[in-house]
């Protein structure tokens, strides 16, 4: 191979020199348009925030609607948004969160992709973190909500960035304020009202003589029960942190109420019969779900409204361990469970139920073969107000087109109470394209009632 010419050698150095500085501007120029896309975002952003921050009482939601555009810092002002006191620049953006979680979420079961959801979750989750003490006693259910979800992604992360998600999201739940005593559920002993009553004098021969009854025949029990033990039960008060109150062991003493708990029909009662298999289902998926060992609280006339069963918030390691075993567990079992279960196990059943494409509605065919009554029926507010309000927003939407025409009436008003943004596009076909006159003209007066 020859040589180049000496004639040619300046002429070849040259090009070269103008081929590495034409890379080099290249590549200075690609960063120089990332880092002004990126402070473009970023001032975008801080517009948008402090437009919905100025704006009047109920106008912010056009400016919180645009947020998720601008991508990781749109969502950061979104949560920075959500936990400020107003209701009307809260409510939009923990929608609008809510919204992208669901996209997330939906996107990491079809695709199994976490890169599009990294940054801009543990972002959110960060300046959750931070401003966790700026939410309301009533604001508390949607932050646990979503830092509870947010530990669900954290399977689809890499392992350190996993850790830092699950550690940001058990700081949120442990600084919550619903951590503090509520009065309903305080200690009668540590409240004031408590302290200030006072014994009334009594005969001291009182507490050494149990209390009599004659015996009631509608409350005897059928075969080997325990007898009911003597009244000293009742004299034991709780106790006070007040000295300068006098003795709680100087109260009269109180008769228990005279209507019990019909406890005979209770132990009367079979259980229906069930194989064994069946019967080990159950016991591992009510192993799998944690209970509250504490006993419900009561009021004096029962029913509904005075049986209160409070259930504790699980930690992420329950979650964690709940969820592994309910992917376990047969359907039957989770569907015989579902009745029975509190809040949170409710939702984890039904979301493993979801994933295996288990309708829940067997739960009624399952509570009426153990004989139980069927079912009230739920009209379409009632059956939404049980998912989150991303996915009812896109089930409306759906039903809005496809439903028959009493349901396509019914979730274009919902729709239109919920201010949903594509609801005039939805409701401008169904106006002019709609078969049914009843729903196009339920469309033209939501369009008319929206121009005003």
């Amino acid at each position: 191979m020859t040589s180049a010419s000496p004639a040619k050698r300046p002429l070849l150095g040259a090009s070269l020199k103008l081929l590495a500085a034409a890379g080099a501007a290249c590549a200075v120029a690609s960063l120089a348009y990332n880092h002004m896309e990126g402070w473009y975002r970023q001032a975008r952003a801080d517009r948008l925030a402090l437009a919905a921050l100025h704006a009047p009482d109920g106008r912010a939601a056009g400016a919180v609607a645009r947020l998720p555009e601008l991508g990781t810092v749109g969502v950061e002002r979104l949560a920075w948004l959500a936990a400020e006191p107003r209701a009307d620049l809260a409510t939009p953006a923990r929608r609008e969160l809510d919204e992208r979680l669901e996209i997330w979420l939906v996107n990491w079961r079809e695709t199994s992709d976490a890169g599009a959801l990294l940054q801009p979750l543990t972002q959110a989750v960060r300046v959750l973190r931070a401003r966790v003490g700026q939410f309301a006693a009533n604001d508390v259910r949607w932050c646990e909500t979503f830092a509870m979800l947010s530990m669900e992604l954290s399977e689809a992360l890499p392992p350190d960035e996993a850790a830092g998600l699950i550690a940001d999201c058990e700081a949120i739940l442990a600084t919550l304020p619903r951590r503090r005593a509520q009065p309903h559920a305080a200690d009668p002993a540590q409240t004031t009202a408590f302290r200030e009553l006072q014994a009334p004098a009594m005969d001291m021969h009182l507490l050494a003589t149990p209390a009599e009854r004659p015996p009631r025949p509608g409350n005897a029990v059928v075969g080997s029960a325990a007898p009911r033990q003597p009244a000293s039960l009742w004299s034991t008060a709780p106790p006070t942190t007040d000295r300068s109150a006098s003795p709680i062991a100087m109260q009269p003493l109180v008769e228990p109420p005279l209507a019990e708990p019909p406890l005979v029909q209770s132990r009367v009662a079979e259980p229906p019969l069930v194989d064994a298999a069946a019967k080990s289902n159950s016991e591992a998926v009510a192993q799998a779900l944690p209970r509250s060992e504490a006993p419900a609280a009561t009021g004096p006339g029962g029913g509904i409204g005075a049986a209160v069963r409070l259930a504790p918030l699980p930690t992420p390691l329950e979650v964690r361990d709940q969820a592994r075993m309910l992917r376990d567990a047969p359907a039957e079992a989770l569907l015989r469970q579902l009745p029975t279960a509190d809040h949170f196990q409710a939702a984890a059943i039904r979301r493993e139920l979801a994933e295996r494409g288990t309708p829940v509605n067997e739960t009624s065919a399952a509570g009426q073969s153990a004989g139980s009554p069927p079912p009230a029926q739920l009209t379409l507010a009632e059956r939404l107000t049980r998912v989150p309000s991303g996915e009812s927003r896109r089930i409306l939407r759906q039903l809005a087109e496809s439903g028959d025409a009493e349901t396509r009436i019914e979730a274009l008003s919902l729709l239109a109470a919920m201010h949903d943004p594509q609801l005039p596009e939805i409701a401008r076909r169904r106006a002019v394209h709609d078969n049914d006159a009843r729903v196009a003209a339920r469309a033209t007066e939501i369009l008319n009632t929206q121009r005003r």
